[in-house]
């Protein structure tokens, strides 16, 4: 039997939404394996979120540096009732030094150091609490990167 939702309980959200789109090629990257799709998949999925009115930004081989500060930028930019997608594309590693969790790499990552990586709860903690809704998609594998091309 197919699942059967009232039209009245869906409603239309009041706020924008908010799109941050990183994808990380490693083209220059002495320690991790070249993605080649990582910042075409970025144009793509900004493309279809245009469709919606995203107020999208995008970011193609970031620093962590880079991302920490465009996160912050966009924390104090949304509202309680704004929507926000953070799509992530590229290397993930899963570490248990200073209970790191799940990382992405990014730019200029290493491995051997994970005060270097990026980690998922942090693109999460600050933005989260500052809007309607959050959405985080992770194209990575949890695999060491440098052994991806292999």
């Amino acid at each position: 039997m197919p699942l059967e939702i009232p039209r009245n309980s869906v409603r239309e959200p009041d706020g924008d939404l908010y799109t941050l789109l990183i994808g990380i090629s490693y083209n220059d990257s002495r320690t991790a394996a070249p993605l080649p799709y990582c910042g075409s998949d970025v144009g793509k999925l900004k493309e279809s979120l245009d469709h919606f009115g995203a107020k999208t930004t995008t970011m193609i081989d970031p620093t962590k540096s880079e991302i920490i500060k465009q996160r912050r930028v966009l924390a104090d930019t949304v509202t309680a009732r704004d929507r926000f997608v953070v799509f992530l594309s590229g290397h993930g590693c899963e570490t248990t030094q200073a209970n790191a969790g799940i990382c992405l790499v990014p730019k200029d990552g290493e491995l051997t150091s994970v005060e270097t990586l990026l980690r998922i709860d942090d693109v999460i903690d600050i933005i989260e609490d500052r809007c309607a809704g959050l959405a985080i998609l992770v194209d990575a594998c949890r695999i060491d990167p440098r052994q991806a091309a292999k």
